[in-house]
């Protein structure tokens, strides 16, 4: 038998697909809260008044340590373990040798790219002489 031809017959890793599922939904994820905190007027009233008493305003510091960790949240950790769920679930696909390994690729590069946008503009600001 050609293996060309068994190559063709092959389907797609599932753990791939789920990963690139993953890394795309991130991704949207991460662009619909951005514009739904700074350019959506109501949206970031109504977290505050969510997440923070009425006791407390945003002026309070204790109000703004609230603010910090939501933002964090919102912003640094969910996108952070979907990213790192991403990359394990391509990781995993790639392992998977009786399926072809494209998705597990594109959902690998698509979860990791974040990572090596903020290690390359760590190295870049850290070769960078100061003034």
């Amino acid at each position: 038998m050609d293996p060309a031809a068994s190559d063709v017959r092959k389907k797609h890793s599932k753990l791939g697909i789920a990963s690139t599922i993953v890394a795309v939904g991130v991704w949207v994820y991460f662009a619909v809260m951005f514009v739904l905190v700074f350019y959506v007027d109501g949206f970031s009233g109504y977290l505050t008044d969510l997440f923070v008493p009425e006791s407390r305003g945003m002026t309070d510091l204790r109000g703004m340590g609230v603010g910090v960790v939501l933002f964090s949240t919102i912003f640094l950790l969910l996108p952070v373990v979907g990213h790192l769920i991403g990359t394990i679930l391509g990781t995993a696909g790639l392992f998977v040798t009786s399926r072809k390994r494209l998705f597990s690729v594109i959902g690998i590069v698509l979860n990791l790219l974040p990572a090596a946008v903020l290690f390359f503009l760590f190295l870049v600001g850290g070769l960078t002489p100061s003034a």
